[in-house]
């Protein structure tokens, strides 16, 4: 991976899981320029340690987690996605919580609760039943009771 931009460093006393040796393992954060289709989307703020001593970066779990999260809000802004901010406020909007709102469309938990947490990307598709649920909610009653779903 080849960080496009860095802004801050600190040092931690952590074990390289790459070289595995101790010590001087410093945080960065930085912007991260990722392939996406047939371009390269900027993942910005991304934070990555970077060994002393074999020069590598890595991400911890919880960093990689974070990285993906992003990414996957650089994808729904470059197509021109809601961002889960905006799936949960069409959500508050119909006044039912995930689990009943994901059975009237048809939808798995899951996948609702991954939209809306940035963790996973909605279909362009699902993206535009969302918007027109925005526009009118009551559009959930019609599709449950067309689907039979309570």
């Amino acid at each position: 991976m080849k960080a496009f931009k860095s802004k801050l460093k600190t040092k931690i006393d952590d074990i390289c899981p790459l070289c595995g040796k101790k010590g001087k393992v410093s945080i960065k954060i930085i912007t991260d320029r990722i392939p996406y289709k047939k371009t390269h989307l900027l993942v910005e703020d991304t934070v990555l340690c970077v060994c002393g001593y074999c020069g590598e970066g890595y991400y911890t779990p919880e960093q990689f987690r974070a990285h993906s999260r992003q990414a996957n809000i650089a994808v729904k802004k470059h197509e021109h996605l809601l961002l889960g901010e905006e799936i949960i406020r069409i959500r508050q909007k119909t006044g039912l919580p995930q689990q009943k709102l994901a059975r009237r469309l048809g939808l798995s938990v899951k996948s609702f609760a991954k939209w809306e947490s940035n963790q996973d990307v909605q279909s362009v598709q699902m993206d535009n039943l969302l918007r027109a649920i925005d526009r009118d909610p009551t559009l959930v009653d019609y599709l449950a009771a067309f689907r039979n779903a309570a």
